[in-house]
């Protein structure tokens, strides 16, 4: 009896990792649906730079609406600037763009990915906290508030 159930128990451990790992490979990190996202931009001295509501589109990663509103610059294969953003990194067979700058009408804000970088933040409900995912693969739904604000290497920044 005791056999059976170790062999289960590793069955269900097996099959959890499995699942696990399919999500991971072939999880969306598209929009389902049609929606806006409140989007802040922050340079390293805590000046807001652009604070509106974007639109987004079903199937719209975050990185294809920043694309469709700002110019972006993006990192190539040496993390040198790219603006075409043509390279993409790939991890765990997903690919990622990494934005090294963002260009409006009214601002220009420009990283360097070796003293200063653009952080990701998902606001939860009180505050704004640095997202675990990348501009390709953060998730996001109509409503939900996201800053990008530059900041140093070392720390810095707002």
């Amino acid at each position: 009896m005791k056999h059976i159930l170790v062999k289960i128990i590793i069955t269900l451990v097996v099959l959890a990792a499995a699942f696990l790992v399919f999500r991971l490979f072939f999880a969306s990190f598209q929009a389902d649906h049609d929606g806006v996202i409140q989007l802040v931009i922050v340079d390293d001295d805590g000046t807001v730079l652009f604070d509106d509501e974007v639109p987004f589109m079903t199937h719209d990663s975050l990185f294809d609406v920043l694309d469709r509103t700002f110019t972006l610059t993006c990192a190539g294969p040496q993390y040198q600037p790219d603006e075409t953003c043509s390279h993409g990194f790939f991890i765990f067979q997903a690919e990622s763009k990494v934005i090294l700058g963002i260009q409006h009408t009214s601002f220009d804000l420009q990283s360097d990915w070796t003293g200063s970088f653009l952080l990701f933040e998902i606001h939860d409900g009180s505050d704004y906290q640095t997202s675990a995912y990348g501009v390709s693969h953060l998730p996001f739904t109509d409503g939900t508030m996201i800053r990008i604000r530059k900041t140093s290497v070392s720390g810095g920044g707002a």
